[in-house]
């Protein structure tokens, strides 16, 4: 079963609505109207909905990330990427959906350029 994603401030809300399109349960943080959240509220809003977060923030939530681990506290993944056009993100987000279930991204942190 393909996991929930959310996509933060820094991704464009259209992968969102294309990934919908294609039958993935895909909200944005423009969806929701978190386009201002910090990141840590990005992540806190993600683990709450049980939604893997997808950035392009990397060297952020790398930190997120670490501090949620040092905390002691799960969250249904992150995955981080450099800025890539929106018709790429939704190709290699298709591939880590097509990958990974839900309970596999439990505390997973995925590079999207592993997926090209």
């Amino acid at each position: 079963m393909p996991f929930a994603i959310y996509l933060d401030a820094d991704v464009h809300p259209v992968v969102a609505r294309i990934l919908r399109g294609r039958g993935f349960d895909a909200i944005s943080a423009n969806d929701v109207g978190h386009r201002q959240a910090s990141d840590r509220e990005q992540l806190d809003f993600a683990v709450a909905q049980r939604r893997t977060l997808v950035t392009f923030n990397v060297s952020d939530f790398v930190g997120e990330a670490r501090a949620y681990a040092q905390e002691d506290r799960d969250h249904w993944g992150i995955i981080v990427s450099d800025q890539l056009d929106v018709g790429e993100v939704v190709r290699r987000l298709t591939k880590v959906l097509g990958r990974y279930s839900a309970p596999d991204m439990i505390n997973r942190f995925v590079w999207l350029q592993t997926f090209a």
